[in-house]
């Protein structure tokens, strides 16, 4: 994900740090197809005491910056998160370095996508079991 103001993110995360929801634009490519850069607005909720779990997109902080990136294993008390766009990189955290749970994903057509609906489960499964071949789809996926 690229680097956006960290003024903005602090921001968003004191909000957050409220209780209040945040919505922002998604910048950076490391959660393509899922996300796009500079067109879809993510809507954040902070993540109180909910269990999270593989699968979920979370917004973390890892090595001085904040990253949105999925949930794919626990590890004893750490996450272990990749970006949908990621074929390689991992990173790990521990709760609290997370700040925010993706809740929801507003498209530009109007139409929202809960993080929590079947079809978004679904394909996040689907897309986390292509892994191994996700370097291919990818480089078919970003010239179409």
């Amino acid at each position: 994900m690229k680097t956006v103001s960290n003024l903005l993110l602090e921001e968003a995360i004191a909000v957050l740090q409220e209780g209040k929801n945040v919505s922002l634009y998604i910048r950076g490519n490391s959660m393509f197809p899922f996300l796009r850069d500079g067109k879809d607005i993510l809507e954040l909720c902070p993540p109180g005491d909910r269990a999270l779990g593989r699968g979920d997109v979370v917004l973390f902080r890892y090595g001085g910056k904040l990253l949105l990136h999925r949930i794919i294993a626990l590890r004893g008390e750490y996450f272990i998160m990749q970006g949908d766009g990621c074929w390689q990189n991992k990173e790990k955290a521990v709760r609290s370095d997370i700040f925010a749970i993706l809740f929801a994903v507003r498209y530009p057509d109007g139409r929202i996508r809960h993080c929590q609906s079947f079809t978004w489960r679904f394909y996040s499964a689907l897309w986390f079991h292509l892994r191994f071949i996700r370097r291919y789809v990818l480089a078919v996926l970003r010239r179409i």
